[in-house]
């Protein structure tokens, strides 16, 4: 009787704490699941729409019932380091929500995972969302370790098969909804599991994807007669265009001087590869794209590094950001692409000190007799704008801090670097992506959530040889006639050919004939990885030209 009675109560227990972290796990996102459970099927849910929404109910009992089983595995080290591990993913998947306001999606976990070495700057610029995910976290976390060490469960290797099958049951269950119905369908899969699964599923999509390849050609004439021995080629990081603007005109009327002293070309509005920064990079110097208004066809062209050596430059990659100390994914740099990098400079400086000490490396590299193919990652206004400004010009204003960082990191910094430029030095400048000041998350966005404002880029070449800069100017003035707006994809081109080569009837500044032919009224920028994902193409967030 004595037995029955604890067992009836140990079961009483065990009741009571799985509604407890049904509770706390379902609240920890305010209540999504209850929205996402009443939008699946629609107003008028058919029979599939019914079963939709048990399987959705069966998803989470699943993954609620796999928490509470890890407690009672005899192996408490085994237990224990399974919830740990999954609280902690439950903790991103939290945070991820209180930064986008809603759950993370499978692009938004590949491009949080691409920008790991971005952390430091996130619980800066993010902290309250994150302490928000945090405490939630740990009112999960330490009743089921405590939990653990309740009760001590016979019959170990049926609960350890039990919690395998939940294990499989989940990610079978995920597996088959994101091959059928794709990754939107996933929205709202259970916290913790649903990034270790998307996580799983983005490895192994990059081991298995085929990428395609586009060949390059010499071009048939050069597109200047003159030999420019050094190319720079600056991505500035988290420059919106008509913020970048208004700031460069107050500067110029506060200095009552044109910025470079008229030596820049600036192509006015022009539109980003991608709304983040790994994907962008990589577009600008590996990739192209076609685009049928929703997905784009991406393919791989040899690195602008590769082309630069052979054509007889020493590459130099000036890493303000760090990037290539990033373990994960170094902006897509691989080792055969880093491999040609012939000097790398990674300042140790504070953030705010970096580009512009950068340029006094340049003035040294450019110095060098030999050809020199100069590539640099800035700092930029990257997030937390405070911490790209010396403190002294720090303010609490969110907005004023993001201009004054502009002011100092894009505007003087082209101003000073306009000084090294020779009639054999080209420049070319444009940022990574653009920025939404007014949402929760600046960029990298995905879907509804995206903002145009994510893509608008500046577009600026600057040498000291009048013969080109008078060419631009003209190409400038035609497309500014014709309303025609450029993309990174122009950029790219541009480099190229300087280098002496071209992608087969890829417009470009120096190919105006094909920009002028370009009928399409609208742009589709890539979002999300740049790979395909399991046989579905890249995502692309269509934007009307005006």
């Amino acid at each position: 009787m004595l037995i029955q009675k604890k067992q009836w109560q140990n079961s009483a227990i065990l009741i009571i704490f799985f509604i407890y972290i049904t509770f706390v796990y379902v609240a920890s996102d305010k209540f999504f699941v209850i929205d996402r459970f009443f939008s699946i099927g629609g107003a008028y849910p058919t029979a599939f729409g019914y079963c939709s929404k048990f399987l959705f109910i069966f998803e989470y009992f699943l993954a609620i019932s796999a928490l509470v089983c890890a407690t009672r595995l005899p192996n408490k080290l085994l237990g224990n380091s399974l919830i740990t591990i999954v609280c902690f993913f439950i903790f991103l998947d939290i945070a991820a929500f209180n930064v986008y306001g809603r759950p993370a999606d499978i692009f938004n976990i590949a491009m949080l995972n691409a920008a790991v070495a971005n952390t430091k700057d996130a619980l800066f610029e993010y902290g309250k969302p994150i302490l928000k995910a945090l405490f939630f976290t740990t009112l999960i976390y330490i009743p089921l370790i405590l939990f653990s060490f309740r009760f001590t469960e016979k019959g170990g290797r049926s609960l350890r098969k039990v919690f395998l099958i939940m294990l499989m049951g989940l990610l079978t269950i995920y597996t088959s909804t994101l091959i059928i119905k794709g990754a939107p369908a996933l929205v709202g899969f259970p916290k913790g599991f649903s990034y270790i699964f998307a996580s799983l599923s983005i490895k192994l999509n990059s081991l298995i994807s085929p990428i395609n390849h586009k060949q390059i050609e010499e071009l048939t004439s050069p597109v200047t007669n003159d030999k420019f021995n050094n190319i720079i080629v600056v991505i500035d990081e988290s420059v919106e265009y008509s913020k970048y603007l208004e700031v460069k005109k107050q500067w110029q009327k506060e200095n009552n001087r044109l910025l470079g002293e008229g030596n820049f070309v600036d192509f006015g509005l022009t539109f980003s590869g991608a709304n983040c920064s790994a994907p962008s990079n990589y577009v600008i110097r590996k990739a192209t794209f076609e685009s049928d208004g929703e997905t784009l066809l991406m393919s791989q062209v040899p690195s602008l590094f590769e082309i630069a050596k052979q054509k007889g430059y020493s590459v130099t990659y000036i890493d303000n950001q760090h990037v290539l100390e990033d373990p994960t994914i170094r902006n897509y740099i691989d080792d055969k692409e880093a491999s040609l990098v012939a000097q790398v400079y990674s300042p140790r400086q504070p953030e705010y000190v970096r580009d512009l000490a950068s340029i006094e490396i340049i003035g040294r590299i450019l110095k060098n007799t030999r050809k020199n193919f100069i590539f640099v990652n800035k700092v930029g206004a990257h997030f937390p704008y405070e911490n790209t400004i010396d403190p002294q010009y720090r303010t609490n204003n969110r907005l004023q801090n993001y201009s004054i960082s502009l002011q100092r990191n894009s505007i003087q910094f082209l101003d000073e670097l306009s000084k090294s430029l020779t009639v054999d030095t080209v420049l070319f400048y444009t940022s990574d992506h653009g920025q939404n000041l007014f949402s929760k998350a600046t960029h990298c966005n995905t879907g509804n959530d995206i903002s145009p404002k994510e893509y608008f880029v500046p577009f600026v070449i600057a040498t000291g040889n009048s013969e080109l800069l008078n060419s631009l100017k003209v190409s400038k003035n035609l497309f500014s006639k014709k309303g025609k707006h450029l993309t990174h994809l122009h950029f790219s081109e541009s480099i190229r050919n300087l280098l002496g080569v071209e992608i087969k009837n890829k417009p470009s500044v120096f190919k105006v004939n094909l920009v002028l032919e370009q009928r399409s009224n609208s742009y589709c920028g890539l979002y999300g990885q740049p790979m395909s994902f399991f046989g579905r193409n890249p995502s692309c967030y269509p934007i009307k030209i005006q």
